[in-house]
């Protein structure tokens, strides 16, 4: 099942900004059950990703104990523990207990969109989003994030075979038929993997860069972020020259957009598949522009409003804006369409 990657590109943006910029547990739970709605629709795949989202969903409830147990302050208290007991003894207070389950939820929130987007988008559609100079970077990354599709859908086969020879999974112990088989699949898989990647020449450039060369790209970028650091502590110790900060800046990433768009240029790529935007991709890329524009609008204007920190002096009970609510809920958009949401994809 593929999707625009584009569209669904700016989907997760908005889905992983909340949990990302807030700890509001009102706003992470809109989140989480916004995002949980695009489930509706999977099958056979969603199915593993939900074991995953189990074990996420339980680390959550760890995240809450631990925290309520180790940091003891708060002006409601729900118990004491005796304080002799190292670490977990003293005061058990609501404070700690709400915070601890925002820093879950939080978690649990990234984990589903990324979980999500796994879903939707095919991982070769993300490797062509890759700018041409990160090629490389992009492959690495591209197949990092099918590893963990291809390891669930291992072991599911891996277990159903075991089961039907007659084998039970019940301690530690009964686990290696299935560890070893699993094993041995990823190393054929890489192998695999390492031959398809030299038959298509992927990587090859269309001229090998000279000495010269090399060593004038790599002074050129250290420049570059050199300028950018610059700019960046220049703004940040002397306000009074925030314009030659914007100034260096800006000159540092036009040099560094250069170097890397002629460094890209010498790296050879086909495209197959063409990617259009239908009403469907432009109803997921709108799902995710209005949450991350309105979030990001409070980060800019309003800060204090995406602030939650339970503690004394502040209030433990989180601060809500409905119209912030209402921008989270559209990240739920794309399941109105149900299955014509994977249109958004033409071979060429």
């Amino acid at each position: 099942m593929t999707g625009n990657p584009y569209a669904w590109g700016i989907w997760l943006i908005g889905a992983t900004l909340p949990p990302i910029l807030t700890r509001n547990p009102l706003y992470l739970i809109l989140d989480l059950l916004a995002v949980l709605l695009l489930w509706q629709e999977e099958g056979e795949e969603a199915a593993r990703w939900r074991g995953l989202l189990k074990l996420a969903f339980w680390l959550v409830f760890l995240s809450v104990p631990f925290n309520a147990l180790t940091v003891h302050i708060g002006r409601i208290v729900l118990f004491r523990l005796p304080a002799g007991w190292p670490v977990v003894g003293g005061p058990v207070t609501l404070e700690a207990v709400l915070y601890g389950l925002s820093t879950g939820l939080a978690l649990l929130a990234l984990f589903q969109a990324f979980a999500v987007f796994n879903l939707r988008v095919n991982t070769s559609a993300v490797l062509r989003l890759v700018p041409p100079f990160l090629f490389e970077a992009g492959l690495v990354a591209a197949i990092g994030l099918s590893f963990m599709p291809q390891l669930l859908r291992s072991i599911s086969q891996v277990r159903e075979s075991q089961r039907l020879r007659g084998h039970r999974f019940r301690r530690i112990g009964d686990f290696l038929p299935l560890v070893m088989p699993v094993l041995a699949i990823s190393m054929e898989r890489s192998l695999e993997l390492s031959e398809s990647l030299a038959s298509r020449g992927i990587g090859r450039h269309r001229g090998m860069p000279t000495a010269a060369s090399r060593i004038a790209n790599a002074s050129l970028t250290a420049v570059g972020l050199f300028g950018l650091t610059a700019g960046v502590a220049l703004g940040a110790c002397c306000p009074a020259r925030k314009l030659a900060a914007w100034g260096i800046g800006i000159a540092s990433m036009l040099l560094l957009t250069t170097v890397f768009y002629l460094q890209g240029r010498s790296v050879s790529r086909s495209r197959y598949v063409s990617y259009r935007w239908d009403a469907g991709a432009l109803l997921v890329a709108l799902a995710g522009l209005i949450p991350a524009a309105a979030v990001m609008a409070e980060r800019l204007f309003r800060p204090s409003a995406l602030v939650y920190y339970p503690y004394p002096p502040y209030s433990p009970w989180p601060p809500f804006d409905p119209a912030l609510g209402i921008a989270l809920a559209f990240l739920a958009a794309p399941a109105a369409l149900g299955g014509g949401i994977e249109d958004g994809h033409a071979g060429e």
